[in-house]
């Protein structure tokens, strides 16, 4: 302790925050199940279903509570305010579950599938509404700040208050500008990932069945941001957590993410 300060002597342990953006059926699930368990599988969307099963002998695979996902009832043609209150339970608990399992130092991945749903429920909790918010635009855009808010909360949580890798799967949609679709594919559900988490990863399939990754924005290194030179293909060697781990921190090895 000096004037008012403490020195930083911080324990470093090799961890990895990634938003994982791609099609269905470009390995998504596949790929965040590779990374270290214990692992806590948070389900929106019943797409662990037939995965978890192929590696659950091979690690520890955790569902929170009874291990129900996290799905909403069918809300179409409910009133603004029932939608909300069909929501704000699903919400309530998907957030206590990601903060218990941040929380417990046992945990060594946890894996949000997927965080457009969550965005969703996010969205019907606070605007009550499937589709853009009622009311004047200033409205629209407080209650949306208001969601956002909740959500950069909840990811400062894994930024500052776990050891665990945190795994953010998401869902793409095409652009639209001026009313029109521009054939680019965007992100689905939270939009600027790229300061809250080490890095992005966009999963790809080709015709061919060949999957692949490649880096979006990765504030943890800046030489791979939107690089074309690193991708990794699954017909040149496994697509691993690992994998990705020791491009991203380049002072790491296998036995780092193991």
């Amino acid at each position: 302790m000096r004037n008012g300060y403490t020195r930083a002597q911080l324990e470093w342990i090799p961890r990895l925050l990634l938003s994982l953006d791609g099609d269905e059926g470009t390995g998504k699930t596949t790929f965040a199940l590779t990374a270290p368990g214990p692992l806590v599988y948070m389900d929106f969307n019943g797409g662990g279903d037939g995965i978890i099963q192929t590696v659950q002998d091979e690690k520890e695979i955790l569902l929170p509570g009874d291990g129900e996902p996290y799905i909403l009832p069918d809300l179409l043609g409910d009133t603004p305010e029932a939608v909300r209150d069909a929501a704000a339970p699903v919400k309530r608990r998907f957030v206590q579950d990601f903060i218990a399992a941040c929380d417990d130092p046992n945990i060594r991945s946890v894996v949000v599938d997927t965080g457009t749903e969550a965005n969703q429920v996010f969205r019907l909790s606070s605007m009550g509404k499937i589709g853009k918010a009622e009311g004047d635009t200033g409205a629209k855009i407080a209650q949306q700040e208001i969601v956002n808010s909740e959500w950069l909360t909840l990811l400062r949580h894994a930024t500052h208050r776990t050891t665990a890798n945190v795994i953010l799967i998401h869902h793409l949609k095409e652009k639209w500008s001026g009313g029109k679709p521009t054939g680019e594919y965007v992100r689905s559900g939270w939009g600027h990932m790229g300061k809250n988490v080490h890095a992005e990863l966009i999963a790809e399939r080709s015709p061919e069945g060949v999957y692949s990754l490649r880096f979006g924005k990765c504030r943890q290194n800046s030489s791979l941001n939107y690089s074309q030179d690193v991708v990794f293909r699954s017909d040149d060697m496994p697509l691993t957590f690992g994998l990705v781990g020791q491009a991203v921190f380049t002072m790491t090895d296998a036995e780092d993410w193991e």
